[in-house]
């Protein structure tokens, strides 16, 4: 399985994303922000959460309330060379790889 979250996303909140790799047991690699229960491991994994910075604005407000308009975020990722490249190659071998050698910004 291969989680691909897009930080900021005013659609899909990151809470809930990170939720669904903590609860899957899922590792991560090449994050830009820690995540509490989220262990960091070295690539490749058969299973993997990665974190992908578009640098949307405005971002998400903290408060159980949503953006008037959506930042571009929930697709940014989906549009993205590298995150497309990654997906691929797990599709192919099965693995999750590091494309960015690093965290992966948009």
């Amino acid at each position: 399985m291969l989680i691909q979250e897009s930080e900021g996303d005013a659609q899909l909140t990151n809470l809930s994303t990170r939720l669904l790799a903590r609860t899957l047991g899922v590792g991560g690699f090449d994050l830009t922000q820690p995540v509490y229960g989220i262990p960091v491991q070295t690539p490749p994994l058969s299973a993997a959460y990665t974190q992908w910075n578009s640098h949307p604005m405005p971002l998400p407000p903290a408060t159980d309330t949503s953006l008037r308009k959506d930042n571009g975020a929930h697709t940014a990722v989906i549009g993205d060379e590298k995150a497309a490249q990654q997906t691929n190659t797990f599709l192919r071998t099965g693995m999750a790889v590091s494309i960015c050698g690093g965290p992966c910004d948009i």
